[in-house]
């Protein structure tokens, strides 16, 4: 029992080591590879685009006890109700925000870095394209949690940070900052 215990909260552990291992993996190979102001770039723009996350944020931790009660019940009916209204919603904010983001984004860049970066526009359509991406694994992250099986995830979030990493640093050195 101690190591079934024991393996969960390792595996609960490793989503947050996962986003470490990732987004401090990437900002040190940006670094590495391309420089300082790669990295400034990179950055800043990857904080815009995914201020989207809080808010979708927001839809995964409001359905996680609903899930987690169903999954418990046994009522799998509701909970792909539950998933597939937050998925629904998940997307439907990404696509709104992007539009957004489309539209009035590079204003809201300029005036927060108070013009000191120029980007090229191609960027901006990369980084919006990962908050559509990511609206759909980030809502479906709740239901590896709620049915207490993070084992999945966690493999799945270590595994993807190492190659993320690995292939960042290859196309970066390849195409610079957009790769």
């Amino acid at each position: 029992e101690i190591i079934s215990i024991t393996q969960k909260g390792i595996s609960y552990l490793a989503a947050p080591i996962s986003q470490s291992l990732y987004n401090q993996g990437i900002t040190l190979l940006i670094r590495i590879s391309l420089g300082a102001y790669a990295v400034t770039v990179f950055n800043t723009l990857k904080t815009l685009s995914r201020s989207i996350n809080q808010v979708i944020s927001i839809i995964k931790n409001s359905i996680f006890p609903e899930l987690q009660y169903e999954i418990g019940k046994g009522n799998y009916k509701s909970v792909q109700k539950v998933y597939c209204l937050a998925q629904y919603g998940s997307v439907s904010i990404a696509i709104f925000s992007s539009v957004l983001l489309l539209l009035f984004g590079n204003k809201i860049y300029n005036w927060w870095i108070n013009e000191n970066i120029n980007i090229e526009s191609h960027l901006w359509y990369i980084f919006i394209l990962i908050i559509i991406t990511n609206s759909f694994w980030w809502t479906s992250s709740a239901v590896f949690a709620a049915s207490n099986k993070p084992q999945k995830l966690a493999i799945g979030d270590i595994t993807s940070s190492i190659i993320s990493i690995v292939a960042s640093y290859l196309l970066g050195i390849k195409w610079g900052i957009a790769g």
